[in-house]
């Protein structure tokens, strides 16, 4: 089950999205599957806030609060990041990058910046951060997804894991993330598919 941590009771739709900048604070209609909802949502500085409760457990999530953060349960993983298929000779072809090398797709330049490991009880947690950055306004689009190969060759996609959005980190021209996952094993590469494509862009060795 994918958990979303947020600071925010309100979260940033679509990610950042390409509007002019205003300095007021606008309320806007929302549509949700072509019908009006009973909420609005707010336009600030260009960017755009809808109530995160409202439209998760509209879409079958489960909200809650606890300890001074917000959890998204939506009881699956990315939508089609389980249908991924990666096999090892395409996984060999993608470029190969190092912790804070950047790839650059779409005048959008997309990075793992840094790996951790923490411990509770007898179970290995990753903390992985993922930044991605834009010279303008950019459509970086959903959650991306990130795949794996072990030192064994084993191919896998994440879909279980805890997500926090660093505010201090996040502009309208860049946006971070952590991710916090339980180990799958001896990692050597994590693979990156942006939220906007369904190609991976490459992989970062974790050596």
């Amino acid at each position: 089950m994918k958990k979303l941590a947020l600071p925010l009771t309100l979260v940033l739709a679509g990610a950042l999205l390409v509007t002019p900048a205003v300095t007021a604070m606008n309320r806007l209609p929302i549509f949700l599957n072509g019908q009006k909802a009973p909420v609005e949502g707010v336009l600030i500085e260009g960017s755009t806030y809808v109530p995160l409760r409202y439209l998760s457990e509209a879409m079958g999530a489960k909200v809650d609060y606890r300890d001074g953060q917000v959890f998204v349960e939506t009881g699956q993983g990315k939508p089609g990041a389980g249908h991924l298929s990666l096999t090892a000779e395409q996984v060999k072809k993608l470029p190969t990058k190092r912790l804070s090398e950047r790839i650059e797709k779409d005048k959008i330049e997309y990075a793992v910046t840094a790996i951790s490991y923490t411990t509770r009880g007898t179970t290995r947690y990753v903390n992985l951060q993922l930044m991605e950055t834009s010279g303008t306004h950019a459509h970086f689009g959903t959650i991306p997804t990130i795949a794996y190969q072990l030192s064994d060759g084993t191919i896998g996609v994440l879909a279980d894991f805890n997500l926090t959005a660093d505010k201090d980190l996040n502009a309208k021209w860049r946006r971070t993330f952590t991710l916090e996952f339980e180990s799958p094993g001896q990692v050597q590469y994590y693979i990156y598919i942006p939220g906007n494509s369904k190609e991976p862009i490459g992989k970062w060795s974790t050596y």
